[in-house]
């Protein structure tokens, strides 16, 4: 796996929307590239995404095993969204977001 090399699917944008994303390197903020997640937040307007592969802490995101998170942050608050592959084992996974900040 090559953690070094990043893309972003855009279906249906015009040539100038991916310019314009591309020139806007403070949009999307990459937490993690590696194996064990892929991460990225949007600092505004405050979603947080992770494919966890395995359990792991990212950032002031921990699940106990393999899950998808997403996280919107509306001040004061955040709705925490799990999705967990389909795995054989007798517990699911659980998630924990700290704080309202990252």
């Amino acid at each position: 796996m090559n953690s070094s090399y990043v893309y972003i699917l855009m279906p249906g944008a015009s040539r100038r929307a991916v310019a314009d994303r591309a020139a806007d390197r403070h949009r999307l903020e990459i937490l993690d590239n590696s194996g064990t997640c892929r991460s990225v937040s949007v600092p505004s307007p405050g979603p947080t995404a992770a494919n966890f592969r395995q359990p792991a802490t990212v950032g002031a995101h921990t699940v106990t095993a393999a899950a998808g998170v997403l996280v919107r942050r509306r001040a004061p608050a955040a709705t925490l969204h799990i999705g967990e592959p389909m795995r054989f084992g007798p517990r699911p996974a659980t998630a924990r977001h700290f704080g309202y900040g990252r």
